[in-house]
């Protein structure tokens, strides 16, 4: 009997006895101690377990969303590298990636912005409406028919000049009554000047270094002239030329001017401007 259990059972209609081994006792045991185990992990392991999945799948669903805002990007980013590349007039491989695209759009859009500072581009006054064109025409003042060797804009007097491009003051004039009354040249890169004319008062002073969008000047009526306005030249080696075409010129119309002004050899002077841009951005 000693490897045997014996359990007794008593109630209201008597005692009974019941006769158990010990290896059966070891089972019951090893069996209840699995189901309290049991009992155990549910409580506290399954609800952990719960949360870490909800947390899994918030993770996964902000990933999702992540992922589906980044291809959103870059579809938005393809079509405005499609705007960009047709206002620049540039074709950039569409087998490339978008971001690679982008890197040359920015790179291209880099030589133009440097172009644009360096060549007078743009307008010397917040407004433009041009009251007398380049070319012949008769003077307002003498009568006679001769030729206008820049355009006048209109402006009230004391309206701000601004540089048209990067340079240096290489000529101040400050006598009212001459021909063009107060005058102010500028020089600029690769043989470009800008003379600015009429003016009520000049800003700057000879060899100084202005950048583009500077104030140089305020626009007047000094000298020879009908009423308050700019007369505005752009001058290549000497050579005056038409300024509408700079005046209009910016990165959306970039390639127009190649063909409205044609005295300039712009296929070499771009592609100097290019490499000297690609120095300065290495160094």
């Amino acid at each position: 009997m000693r490897n045997r259990l014996i359990i007794t059972i008593s109630d209201a209609k008597g005692t009974k006895s019941y006769t158990v081994s010990k290896l059966v006792k070891k089972i019951l045991i090893w069996v209840l101690l699995a189901v309290v185990i049991i009992a155990t992990l549910s409580l506290v392991v399954v609800p952990f377990l719960g949360q870490k999945l909800y947390e899994l799948d918030n993770e996964n669903k902000i990933y999702s969303q992540e992922i589906e805002e980044k291809n959103q990007n870059l579809e938005l980013l393809d079509s405005k590298l499609q705007e960009i590349e047709s206002q620049m007039s540039i074709l950039l491989d569409p087998e490339q990636s978008p971001i690679e695209r982008a890197k040359i759009a920015q790179l291209t859009a880099a030589h133009r912005s440097f172009t644009l500072r360096l060549i007078p581009s743009g307008s010397p006054l917040e407004e433009v409406f041009i009251t007398s064109p380049y070319g012949y025409r008769v003077h307002p003042i003498l009568k006679a028919r001769q030729f206008h060797r820049g355009i006048d804009l209109r402006a009230s007097s004391g309206t701000p000049v601004y540089s048209t491009a990067d340079g240096i003051v290489t000529h101040v004039q400050n006598t009212p009554n001459s021909a063009f009354g107060r005058v102010l040249t500028i020089a600029h890169n690769y043989g470009f000047e800008t003379v600015y004319a009429h003016l009520s008062k000049i800003n700057v002073k000879l060899g100084d270094i202005i950048q583009k969008g500077d104030t140089i000047a305020l626009t007047g009526n000094s000298g020879r002239s009908s009423g308050p306005h700019l007369h505005y030249e752009v001058r290549f080696a000497t050579q005056r030329i038409d300024p509408h075409p700079f005046i209009r010129w910016n990165m959306n119309n970039y390639e127009n001017i190649f063909e409205k002004q044609r005295s300039v050899p712009w296929e070499s002077l771009i592609n100097l401007i290019e490499v000297q841009n690609k120095l300065i951005t290495q160094q």
